[in-house]
């Protein structure tokens, strides 16, 4: 294998580049993800990492949610919250 003899300064905009294309792949991949989970019954169920309906059961729980920010994702709670 032939290499080529790099300047300091070819060195550094591949470093640059490569710390570019990490930054990017960090953020993008987690958007993509989801993870798979088996239920009671056996069957598959796919769970997204960051869920955009939420249903609060436990009046403390919608308090968490609420001061989380997550306000806009609650869908509906139960009787037992004021």
């Amino acid at each position: 294998m032939i290499t080529l003899p790099l300047s300091r300064n070819a060195s550094r905009v591949d470093v640059k580049r490569i710390l570019v294309c990490f930054c990017l792949l960090t953020f993008v991949v987690p958007s993509w993800a989801s993870r798979i989970l088996k239920d009671e019954t056996g069957r598959s169920v796919t769970v997204p990492d960051h869920p955009h309906r939420i249903i609060c059961l436990v009046p403390s729980i919608t308090d968490s949610v609420f001061s989380l920010g997550a306000s806009d994702d609650v869908v509906a709670v139960s009787d037992y919250v004021k």
